[in-house]
């Protein structure tokens, strides 16, 4: 048993420090209060912390299918997690919103800065509005041709901007207005 015991410290150890490394990271957003960058690492389901002297940890493990889009308002990150929108506190980590869209596959996430979430349904060709206050949602836009990737709010110009994953792909806008792309 004496032998065994540091065997496993070590793979203990060498497990933990694989599980802090990149593993097809998709998306980044820098946490001001903290001062930190958070990436989501797809490859195993994480939600990596990067402090500004470079050391990486798991800031969350609780993530079934991705993750994909990061977006912080105030003190939650909402992440983009398959069919569902996530949200993490800042300080603790804790769940603390979790909404199933209905989604194929949500990619990309941007917000109004107050209260709204859009995300992007990769393969349904979507556009998802979901109200972080009362955690309700509705399709914004449907029916796009190619598939929507990452999405940025532009407020001043009143529409959203996505990119899409064709070649050459095009950049579309939906005006928040009335939906109109």
């Amino acid at each position: 048993m004496k032998k065994l015991l540091p065997a496993i410290c070590c793979f203990a150890l060498t497990a933990n420090a694989f599980s802090q490394t990149y593993n097809s990271p998709e998306s980044v957003v820098f946490d001001a209060a903290n001062n930190r960058y958070l990436i989501s690492n797809n490859g195993n389901n994480r939600i990596l912390a990067r402090s500004s002297s470079g050391v990486i940890t798991n800031f969350t493990t609780n993530i079934t299918s991705g993750p994909h889009g990061l977006e912080i308002v105030g003190n939650t990150v909402y992440a983009c997690d398959g069919a569902s929108i996530k949200g993490f506190d800042l300080t603790s980590a804790a769940l603390v919103f979790n909404v199933n869209v209905g989604a194929s596959f949500l990619n990309g996430i941007c917000t109004d800065g107050v209260n709204t979430l859009f995300a992007t349904d990769f393969t349904a060709k979507k556009v998802f509005k979901i109200f972080i206050s009362t955690q309700q949602f509705s399709t914004f836009v449907t029916g796009l041709g190619p598939s929507p990737n990452g999405i940025y709010y532009d407020g001043p110009g009143g529409r959203l901007i996505w990119c899409n994953w064709v070649t050459n792909a095009p950049i579309t806008q939906a005006l928040l207005s009335d939906s109109s792309v």
